[in-house]
């Protein structure tokens, strides 16, 4: 209401003025007070002032890039520029307005003297500097004093440090177009010493060609950047919150240890160059000499939602490490505020602090929203094994929360009796359950009998008549016929059909129960 009233008194006295006798408006962050549908009216009550018979000129101040977007669009027209503050950076006021070198050039260019091309890259070098000390206010002490070479050196030692956001490569490609070597900042260097007076407008068609070709672009990407990082991480903003209050459950850590792993051999994918993945190496299963595994600083945690799938399903068991900031792509159970996730953790392409937790599920139409936040904000266990649900394990406990507590120590302890060792996964015929340098997790042999009463539709090792060893699911046919499915996704790789035992020329001869997989070996 009162804005409307200041401009129903504007419009009077200019009807009975005549005319507008000071036709300026200055404005300071004026959408601050406006929800979006009047926003949008006053913006356009401001294009139609500008259009009217009493034209007025506007001043708008915001920090709202994207109410300038909207205004723009809703038909408010005018130059850009940015302001800095009176502060130390500077030690004045600046406004920093790229499209006024534009006009300086055409100054330039119709004067064509040595004293207008001096002036014109003494103005590119004082843009330059500004935007400079603005962009790297609060990384030295010194930056209200830092010329262009300054600049570059800091930019410099802050991307090679690998400290966010200078190590961007924009930033690294911003220090390549400010090379000391380059003739247009060697007229810009010595622009303001004695050597200046012997530049002229020669030199000031090279700053020219530079500063719009090369030099501008990079430095505007630049300066947006660290802008929009400290604007996200200057303050207590929506991607921070409060640390976690929430306790992962029991991980039995002692029981965890106790499972006897050891490096036994290799399933591969080809043999030959023939369809048979699968295969497995048998002479290194056989072996004695193995790598023994101590799992001696993890937990196991009962998985309750569909957000790992198709790696881990609902009722599988998590193995996780202690707490850590795990590799971008690694699955993990997250802690933040009153929540335990259990997601895929990755890093936004945009801003190297900003974690994204994604779920993923068969069904499309089940897949839980991501978590955006900043790193600092999770507390992170990194998941290096999953372990298959088995039918006396029960359903795991109804909680809100993504993991839960493993229903009791026995089930790790049935697993740490009947585990035999790891074989570890060549190439790419177990992709997603399995990846190429990932260990499974087998089980002691049990036999065939067994296996066909209890072990329908799950992973297995076996090897039939002629001593072949595959890596494959089981499933169970009709006619006494028993089929090895691909574990691959893609359906690139065949069955193998096998006889009952004792029922044909090629039967099924002996099996492990694959119990799971190891990501990664401990250290």
């Amino acid at each position: 209401m009162l804005w409307a009233f200041l401009f129903a008194l504007r419009e009077e006295a200019v009807e009975k003025i005549g005319n507008d006798p000071f036709p300026l408006l200055a404005f300071d962050d004026p959408q601050s007070t406006f929800d979006g549908q009047h926003r949008l009216r006053w913006a356009q009550y401001i294009a139609s002032l500008q259009s009217g018979l009493s034209k007025v000129q506007v001043i708008l101040t915001t920090y709202d890039e994207m109410f300038l977007e909207l205004i723009t669009i809703d038909g408010v027209t005018g130059r850009q520029a940015m302001i800095a503050a009176a502060g130390t950076e500077l030690g004045y006021v600046g406004i920093l307005e790229g499209e006024s070198l534009d006009r300086k050039w055409l100054k330039t260019q119709a004067l064509k003297t040595p004293q207008a091309g001096r002036e014109y890259i003494s103005a590119v070098r004082v843009y330059v500097e500004g935007l400079l000390r603005l962009m790297l206010r609060g990384e030295d002490a010194a930056v209200s004093s830092f010329v262009i070479g300054h600049s570059r050196e800091k930019l410099h030692q802050l991307n090679t440090a690998d400290i966010a956001p200078w190590n961007r490569p924009e930033f690294k490609r911003l220090v390549g177009v400010l090379d000391k070597n380059l003739a247009p900042i060697k007229h810009m260097e010595i622009a303001h010493h004695a050597g200046g007076a012997h530049l002229g407008i020669a030199e000031a068609v090279d700053v020219e060609q530079h500063w719009r070709k090369n030099l501008r672009p990079a430095l505007e990407r630049g300066f947006r950047l660290a802008r929009e990082h400290h604007l996200l991480h200057g303050g207590l903003k929506a991607l921070h919150a409060a640390p976690p209050t929430v306790a992962l459950p029991e991980g039995y850590q002692a029981k965890v240890r106790t499972i006897p792993l050891q490096v036994l051999g290799r399933a591969a994918a080809l043999s030959d160059g023939r369809v048979a993945d699968g295969r497995f190496d048998l002479d290194e299963f056989a072996s004695t000499a193995h790598k023994k595994v101590v799992l001696g600083r993890h937990f196991a945690y009962r998985l309750t939602a569909q957000t790992l799938e198709p790696v881990a399903r609902p009722g599988d068991m998590l193995l996780v490490t202690e707490p850590g900031e795990p590799p971008s792509k690694s699955l993990v159970v997250a802690l933040i505020g009153d929540r335990v996730l259990a997601r895929r953790f990755e890093i936004a392409e945009n801003v190297s602090d900003v974690a994204v937790l994604t779920a993923q599920a068969i069904n499309p139409r089940q897949i839980a929203p991501p978590v955006i936040a900043h790193k600092a904000t999770f507390t992170l266990h990194k998941i290096i094994g999953v372990l298959y649900e088995e039918t006396a394990w029960g359903a795991p406990v109804q909680s809100e929360m993504e993991v839960c507590e493993c229903s009791g120590e026995h089930l790790l302890a049935s697993l740490a009796a009947n585990a035999l060792g790891l074989v570890e996964v060549v190439g790419q015929s177990a992709e997603p359950r399995a990846l190429n340098g990932q260990y499974l997790i087998v089980k002691k042999e049990v036999t065939t009998e067994e296996a066909l009463k209890t072990l329908d539709g799950k992973s297995i090792i076996a090897s039939d008549t002629n001593d072949i060893y595959y890596f494959k699911r089981l499933r169970i046919a009709a006619c006494d016929q028993i089929v090895l499915e691909s574990l691959d996704s893609g359906g690139d790789y065949g069955p193998v059909v096998l006889s009952s035992p004792g029922k044909g020329k090629n039967c099924l001869v002996r099996v492990w129960p694959v119990a799971g997989v190891l990501f990664e070996l401990p250290n």
